[in-house]
């Protein structure tokens, strides 16, 4: 079984993550945007705002969450699809946005090969 691929930001600036974030949800299959209010439940429930507002909210906090996985061999099955399908998929995402009581997370899935042009624009370290 092969493990999943994690990449990170040689130099996380918030600019750059909001420009990564962006694009994949701009070039992407999915854009999940979710929240925890820890006071009232330990499950992640659909956030309260929309993709642009939580990537607005993004600070040099933040940005220490962000991470690029190139997931193998995933199960897509309530993710992307309503059947089984097993396959590579690029996951960008982020937690850790906090905003009072509340953390968002922004989850956004790819086609693997758009991995390629994250490697090329932008200074990636695989962990």
């Amino acid at each position: 079984m092969e493990h999943d691929d994690f990449y990170v930001l040689r130099n996380p600036r918030q600019g750059i993550v909001k420009e990564i974030l962006a694009w994949a949800s701009k070039n992407g299959l999915k854009t999940d945007v979710d929240m925890l209010e820890a006071y009232k439940s330990f499950r992640r429930t659909k956030a309260d705002k929309e993709f642009g507002d939580v990537l607005n909210m993004i600070n040099k906090d933040s940005v220490e969450y962000f991470r690029i996985i190139l997931r193998k061999q995933e199960n897509l099955f309530g993710i992307l699809t309503d059947k089984m399908e097993i396959k590579d998929i690029l996951q960008i995402g982020i937690r850790g946005i906090d905003v009072g009581s509340k953390e968002y997370f922004i989850s956004v899935y790819l086609d693997k090969e758009k991995l390629k042009i994250l490697k090329e624009k932008y200074d990636l370290e695989k962990l």
